[in-house]
């Protein structure tokens, strides 16, 4: 699969790295400092601020400290998919935290980063693979906004059905012919 590049410039990654203040959070940032590839950071020890500065900047990444304040970060993570921002998420987690950690996966994070045994390479193994797969989904995501738009521009009816029979699309015409919109015809 030939996937178009997202990031400006793959040595340089802008990112987000919201820190709240635990000894992992800062124990990683000194530790990405030196990987490759390049990170420019702007950091935020605030939630208005974080949410701010994602309006004014375009980043390719964020990394949350989950450590110290996991309901803090999952209002953020909230926030991110709520107003429609496509962007990777990495938490920083302490060891043994796996209920949150499915929370925070569950609520739209990419991936975990172990602040306390991660080494230099893991992390940037991490990132390139957060990245990769960033890219891939971003391109789906467009592929499927095209598809879309044709379905829709087309003058008959369509109507999407999965295996088991679900409708789980239908143009504007296929609505005006059914007089059912998307949301009520699911559950056919």
């Amino acid at each position: 699969m030939n996937v178009p590049t997202v990031l400006p410039d793959s040595n340089r990654i802008n990112s987000l790295f919201i820190d709240w203040g635990s000894v992992e959070a800062k124990k990683l940032f000194k530790l990405l400092s030196g990987t490759e590839p390049k990170l420019n950071f702007s950091c935020c020890d605030e939630l208005e601020l974080a949410q701010d500065s994602l309006m004014d900047n375009d980043y390719d990444l964020c990394f949350i400290d989950f450590v110290h304040n996991p309901e803090l970060s999952l209002d953020f993570i909230h926030y991110v998919r709520e107003n429609h921002f496509r962007l990777p998420i990495i938490l920083i987690i302490r060891p043994g935290a796996n209920q949150l950690e499915q929370r925070a996966i569950s609520a739209g994070a990419s991936d975990v980063v172990d602040a306390d045994g991660t080494d230099c390479d893991g992390v940037e193994r991490l990132i390139r693979r957060v990245v990769k797969r960033w890219q891939i989904e971003d391109h789906l995501f467009r592929e499927k906004e095209k598809l879309e738009i044709t379905l829709d521009s087309i003058t008959d009816g369509v109507v999407g059905v999965t295996a088991d029979g679900r409708v789980n699309y239908m143009n504007i015409v296929a609505e005006t012919i059914t007089d059912y919109s998307i949301d009520k015809s699911i559950w056919w």
